[in-house]
């Protein structure tokens, strides 16, 4: 898209989730066409429609609704830690290990429902949800990446973002073999 308008919208609503993600989301939207475009960090759909933007760019497609959804970019989900965790707790062996209390899960609230997402691992047809019951919640993905970096806990998140954090070795992927969510 590089410098040309994404669409003719007027005001573009990106989820913090994907600015975090992926920050060259940015400047792509803002390059519409408008002269007077604005752009939120909103993570809730419903707010941006009631804000009176013409474009939400966020992780995941709607609800039932009358909106109108696009996909932009197929990321995986991954499950990380930093090597500090991972040397102080231990590696889990299998996604189930983090149903118990031996290791610290880092939640993220899902906006929606106001409760943590649940932890799956896919593996082609495959499907495995795990309780971890974590003891830190959080609803800022920029607060999930510190505390996993920090080695506070293992954490679920976007490959997009994790993986240059993995390729450098400040992350370990702890189950690359699970690694079809999407």
């Amino acid at each position: 898209m590089g410098g040309q308008p994404c669409c003719s919208a007027e005001r573009c609503c990106v989820g913090p989730r994907l600015i975090d993600s992926d920050p060259s989301l940015v400047p792509t939207c803002a390059t519409m066409k408008s002269s007077s475009e604005k752009l939120s960090g909103s993570i809730s759909v419903f707010a941006a429609v009631m804000d009176g933007f013409d474009l939400a760019v966020r992780v995941g497609g709607p609800k039932a609704s009358t909106l109108i959804a696009r996909n932009l970019v197929d990321t995986g989900i991954v499950t990380v830690a930093a090597p500090s965790y991972v040397a102080h707790w231990g590696r889990p062996a299998k996604s189930e290990d983090l149903d118990s209390q031996r290791h610290r899960c880092l939640e993220f609230r899902n906006p929606e429902t106001g409760k943590p997402f649940p932890w799956e691992f896919h593996r082609k047809r495959k499907r495995i949800v795990v309780d971890t019951r974590g003891r830190l919640t959080v609803n800022d993905p920029s607060a999930l990446f510190s505390a996993c970096l920090a080695g506070s806990g293992i954490a679920q998140m976007l490959l997009l973002r994790a993986e240059p954090l993995i390729a450098d070795g400040r992350l370990i992927n702890l189950f690359p073999e699970w690694a079809d969510e999407r």
